[in-house]
């Protein structure tokens, strides 16, 4: 028996039953790796916050796959990394049972928040394009609305010209009188 090692990932396990767990936990990693987009970082988060949820992992293996995954999440910085609980560690109790030291309370509550978070952003979004659009909307008015200002200032050049014409005239005309006054 002193013979037999019981190696998963790496880890060598002390019992055959710790080993078994382990075993148990790689394959449901290659399952999820499998048939999960890892790289997408938001399904990734979804993935980790159900497998938190979920509590499947109790090893060494289960909780190194789920710091990896932690890891991937907060590096691709959809949300802040305070935001993303940590990998929630059990111990085995005397009689084999689990005790959790997280609330699956935290995590509805952090799931919550990224859903208001990502709410806020969408609508954020919207309100940006809206108001882009109402600049716009004034520039093409502006550009395309009709030259008031410079047909009201070139009537009134032409009415300040006119005047002054008549003003001449008047004057010439005068000027004329008198001289035919003076002759």
């Amino acid at each position: 028996m002193s013979n037999e090692q019981w190696i998963v990932e790496g880890f060598s396990f002390s019992n055959k039953q710790e080993y078994e767990k382990a075993a148990k936990e790689q394959e449901s990693i290659a399952y999820i790796k499998a048939n999960s987009d890892l790289n997408n970082a938001k399904s990734a988060l979804k993935i980790y916050m159900n497998l938190i949820e979920k509590d499947l992992f109790a090893t060494v293996v289960g909780y190194s796959f789920m710091e990896n995954l932690r890891r991937h999440v907060v590096n691709q910085k959809i949300v802040p990394e305070h935001m993303v609980p940590a990998v929630p560690v059990t111990m085995q109790g005397a009689h084999g049972g689990k005790q959790d030291t997280t609330s699956g309370k935290k995590v509805n509550d952090l799931e919550k928040k990224i859903e208001k978070v990502s709410h806020k952003r969408s609508i954020s979004l919207y309100l940006n394009v809206f108001l882009i659009m109402i600049v716009a909307a004034m520039f093409a008015i502006t550009y395309y609305s009709p030259k008031n200002n410079e047909d009201a200032a070139r009537e009134k050049i032409q009415n300040e010209y006119s005047s002054w014409k008549q003003q001449l005239d008047e004057k010439e005309q005068e000027l004329e009188e008198r001289e035919a006054k003076l002759k």
